[in-house]
């Protein structure tokens, strides 16, 4: 998957699935989230959030492909560094009542000293740890139902920490699968369509 329309349509299906999960979120299912105040922009806030989860480690992944394993592993945190600060600006905005500039700011703002350092890959940038690693998988063929269930336990590992932050450990479960499903079937599809090409 080295084509951008292919990345775009990854990450489209990772935005829709952060939208979904955010009018989960919204509409308080499985149950309202008492620590939170979800107002109606959380959806499209969301939709951007769960695009960038998807998009950013993928299109850094394939930009860097041609390295060697030791420069690309040491590029990984990097990449759920910075997937996890961008990715959660957009919640910042919709869920905070700071000012706007403070979201870009909020690695510093929600954290002391060194917690800045890791408080992005805790919140999703774990997510996007385990795709970039898996970059040099994505060309071996795989059952769509195995690349849904294996993105799917990513989307769900990399928001586990937060949803025990917000006491909904489960969360990250429904999460995980609303959102890995939709990203794992359209690269499956990509992927697909990529050999097919290439046959």
């Amino acid at each position: 998957m080295t084509t951008s329309r292919g990345l775009l349509w990854v990450g489209l299906a990772g935005a829709v699935g952060g939208m979904l999960n955010a009018a989960l979120c919204y509409v308080g299912w499985p149950q309202p989230i008492q620590y939170a105040d979800f107002e109606w922009h959380i959806v499209p806030a969301g939709f951007i959030h769960g695009g960038l989860l998807a998009t950013v480690p993928l299109a850094i992944g394939t930009v860097t492909r041609g390295l060697r394993a030791s420069v690309r592993w040491g590029l990984a945190l990097p990449v759920a560094w910075v997937t996890g600060y961008v990715s959660w600006i957009p919640l910042q905005l919709s869920l905070s009542s700071d000012p706007p500039l403070q979201a870009f700011v909020w690695p510093l703002a929600q954290s002391s000293g060194g917690e800045a350092l890791w408080v992005p890959i805790a919140y999703f940038g774990v997510v996007a740890l385990l795709l970039y690693l898996w970059m040099p998988r994505f060309d071996a063929p795989t059952a769509i139902l195995r690349n849904v269930l294996t993105i799917s336990v990513f989307g769900a590992l990399g928001s586990l920490w937060f949803w025990v932050l917000y006491k909904h450990w489960y969360f990250s479960a429904i999460h995980g699968a609303v959102w890995g499903s939709l990203v794992g079937g359209a690269h499956w599809q990509v992927r697909m369509r990529s050999r097919r090409t290439t046959e």
